[in-house]
């Protein structure tokens, strides 16, 4: 029981971790993704099995036009 819990810990602890250098990272470079393009990405993935690259970050408003 004890193990779960520190086994449970540690891995919200390094989530954390990767949550505040994600936050780092956007903050030096302002690269990032929409959740639209995320969605869209994952709509993308799941269809057939189909595998397609991920979206490349960017660092201002997509061209929605």
């Amino acid at each position: 029981m004890i193990e779960k819990f520190i086994d449970s810990e540690k891995r919200r602890a390094a989530f954390q971790r990767e949550v505040l250098e994600s936050m780092r990272d956007y903050e030096k470079t302002g690269l990032h993704l929409t959740l639209d393009e995320i969605k869209t990405w994952m709509d993308e993935c799941s269809i057939a099995g189909k595998i397609v690259d991920m979206p490349t970050c960017h660092d201002s408003a997509p061209d929605l036009s």
